[in-house]
């Protein structure tokens, strides 16, 4: 039951951002939940059990936060082998600052050169970047 009550309550912890602000509504909120579920469970156990789900929630978060930061890092050293045309052409191409992904006629109007060489500007990027992702 405790695994399922751990489970249950970081779940639900999940609705809420990881901010120290909300932190305690979160948890009241979740303990009621909790508690309308396994109504026999005395309180003071179903509270420590959230609290447990919300460090954990609040850890995972973090974790991915890190990653997050070091792909962000490793993504900066990867593009640090282009030229500045050819960093622009692939972050533009893949949506790597706006998320948004723009095609090869759209990169082209951005830099006022054919869709043709757009291509080439990212055939070239990527074949110097190929040997960075083959390791």
């Amino acid at each position: 039951m405790d695994i399922e009550l751990s489970r249950l309550a970081y779940d639900y912890l999940q609705n809420f951002p990881v901010d120290d602000e909300v932190r305690e509504e979160a948890l009241q909120q979740t303990v009621e939940y909790c508690v309308d579920r396994f109504p026999t469970l005395p309180r003071d156990e179903i509270t420590m059990m959230v609290v447990r789900a919300w460090n954990w929630h609040v850890d995972r978060h973090n974790a991915q936060k890190d990653v997050d930061l070091s792909r962000r890092a490793l993504l900066r050293k990867l593009l640090s082998h282009l030229t500045q045309r050819e960093r622009q052409v692939i972050e533009l191409r893949y949506g790597l600052v706006s998320n948004q992904i723009q095609t090869l006629e759209e990169i082209s109007k951005v830099l006022n050169v054919s869709r043709e060489y757009v291509r080439m500007i990212e055939e070239r990027a990527l074949r110097k970047l190929k040997p960075f992702l083959d390791e």
